[in-house]
């Protein structure tokens, strides 16, 4: 197999191989985790986001064991795989043979072919990479808000953007959230312990333009809301006490991985383009480059 260029993954390291092994294509993904254990994954984000951050300041990241460590803070980052598939998730299991046929009518292939093209740069992402007083990361709590958050990227930035609601009405740095803040927003907590990290972006609006996440809002009258990948009954604001994270069927099910599918790509795009001005730092997808590239998307593995 021909090594992929950026932004397509070839996470092969985290596994010990010299190239990808060809029985993951169809039974799995990778035996270890690529956010913990591939160096080259690593070396991409470094390139990626050690840039200029809103205030006008530099992230400068480093890898450092299986995390990268900004020189200027000496905090810790850690790389999520941000947009799930739920492939082996017993919640969706019960409806895989219904949205198979569905997807792959739609030409997207099996859920396994979607979920394989989830783990281009355009579906990960860096949050802060250590405990606070052993509680859970950002990371991990996306991942085990199963009701509420079910690992959903357009979820947590939905959080992220009532927690930039919070910092803009409590500017004291000794605020602490209540418990009905907590209820409305069940990331909340986990966000505010990691205040210097959303402090860094200055706005909501600063967070999105840093991590190329414009293909994930929509601009309205009040400023920028959340395009949810999972389709929604209610066009009033998001409701994390009433809504439930996970698909109900098959045919929700489908449209989200095709939602995800299609940010990822738009992503990769804007990805592609702001690594490209880097020039002799990586090697670029050509398709990705030009936004020409969808049957060479569908064909990647």
């Amino acid at each position: 197999m021909l090594k992929a260029l950026f932004p397509h993954h070839d996470w092969a390291d985290a596994d010990g191989l010299e190239s990808p092994d060809p029985e993951l294509a169809d039974t799995g993904y990778f035996r270890n985790d690529p956010d913990a254990d591939s160096a080259h994954l690593r070396g991409w984000h470094q390139v990626l986001w050690s840039k200029k951050l809103p205030a006008g300041d530099q992230l400068d990241l480093r890898p450092e064991g299986r995390w990268l460590r900004d020189e200027g803070l000496g905090e810790y980052m850690s790389s999520d795989a941000a947009v799930p598939v739920w492939e082996r998730w017993g919640e969706v299991q019960s409806f895989h043979a219904e949205a198979q046929p569905l997807l792959q009518d739609l030409g997207r292939g099996s859920i396994h072919d979607v979920g394989w093209r989830l783990y281009d740069m355009g579906g990960l992402i860096l949050f802060p990479g250590l405990q606070v007083n052993r509680a859970w990361t950002i990371t991990q709590a996306k991942g085990c808000t199963r009701l509420r958050i079910a690992d959903r990227l357009d979820l947590t930035l939905e959080c992220i953007r009532l927690y930039y609601e919070f910092l803009r009405d409590h500017p004291e740095h000794s605020a602490t959230l209540s418990t009905e803040s907590d209820r409305t927003n069940p990331l909340g907590s986990v966000l505010h312990r990691y205040r210097w990290f959303f402090e860094l972006f200055g706005s909501f609006d600063g967070y999105v333009d840093f991590w190329l996440l414009d293909d994930l809002v929509v601009k309205g009258e009040g400023g920028l809301s959340v395009n949810f990948l999972l389709p929604r009954a209610s066009s009033q604001p998001y409701d994390f006490t009433q809504e439930w994270a996970l698909p109900a069927d098959q045919h929700e099910y489908c449209a989200h991985l095709v939602a995800a599918d299609d940010f990822v790509e738009k992503r990769n795009r804007r990805m592609a383009q702001a690594a490209a001005q880097l020039r002799h730092e990586v090697e670029v997808c050509p398709e990705c480059l030009t936004g020409n590239g969808e049957a060479h998307r569908r064909g990647w593995r």
